[in-house]
């Protein structure tokens, strides 16, 4: 045991927290207040004072013996005992001590983030994600797979969605159909402005210039028949027979 340090009145074998034993003067010290330790040590060869504990808000590097606000890209800060502690070592930057906290990965490598930091990989997830810069970003919501994050950089859509033209869409566009085989969007025949089928006996309506008869599109209406409003045949002759029946005279 060394000697005894001397601290209000009183002869100490080991210092207090917050003093140093200065092995020059047999006294205990306090720390000097510009370090921020809350521990302290003292070089009698340097004649310097240095950390062995952080005051809160500060962090200590064992490298140096020193507190400070921040620690390297390799390390994070623990806030339970106020140190600057390695990174895992999948990561080159992190904010925790395991693998699924980094911030930042080697150069061939992607960040995928969660909400702990991220995993360093060395490729994004098919599904769900993709490339970007040294980041996986989750493709749009109705994307199962993309080739960016914008809504109309889908290759492969969720379920209930059908592909077109990059975008994956719940309802079709004019001049397609929803194929659940495909899950995608095919077209019409060219008579069809929308359709259930890509036959010319499957419009639902048809393009300018050609009438709805029996789900196929016409030049012209059949004998006796005349297009209404909605470029659709119908016989007036079948109104009245329809009026007829409702009102029960036939």
């Amino acid at each position: 045991m060394g000697a005894p340090y001397y601290l209000l009145k009183m002869c100490w074998s080991i210092c207090p927290k917050g003093f140093y034993a200065n092995s020059n003067t047999s006294q205990c010290e306090i720390c000097t207040y510009s370090l921020s330790c809350s521990a302290c040590g003292y070089n009698s060869t340097s004649s310097t004072v240095y950390c062995t504990a952080c005051a809160y808000g500060t962090f200590f590097q064992s490298a140096n013996n020193t507190c400070g606000t921040s620690c390297t890209n390799s390390q994070y800060k623990n806030a339970w005992n106020n140190s600057c502690n390695a990174c895992n070592s999948a990561c080159v930057q992190c904010n925790g001590p395991s693998n699924t906290s980094c911030t930042a990965c080697l150069p061939a490598q992607k960040l995928l983030t969660n909400s702990s930091g991220g995993f360093c990989l060395t490729s994004c997830p098919v599904v769900g994600y993709v490339g970007f810069g040294t980041t996986c970003q989750t493709c749009d919501s109705t994307c199962i797979s993309c080739n960016g994050v914008s809504a109309n950089q889908c290759s492969n859509c969720t379920a209930g969605y059908f592909y077109y033209s990059g975008y994956c869409r719940y309802v079709c566009p004019s001049g397609t159909y929803p194929d659940s085989a495909s899950s995608s969007c095919l077209n019409c025949d060219a008579t069809c402005s929308y359709c259930f089928g890509g036959s010319s006996s499957n419009c639902t309506s048809c393009v300018s210039g050609l009438y709805l008869f029996n789900y196929t599109c016409l030049s012209n209406c059949p004998t006796s028949m005349t297009p209404n409003q909605w470029s659709v045949c119908f016989s007036p002759w079948m109104v009245f027979g329809l009026f007829l029946f409702i009102f029960g005279w036939i």
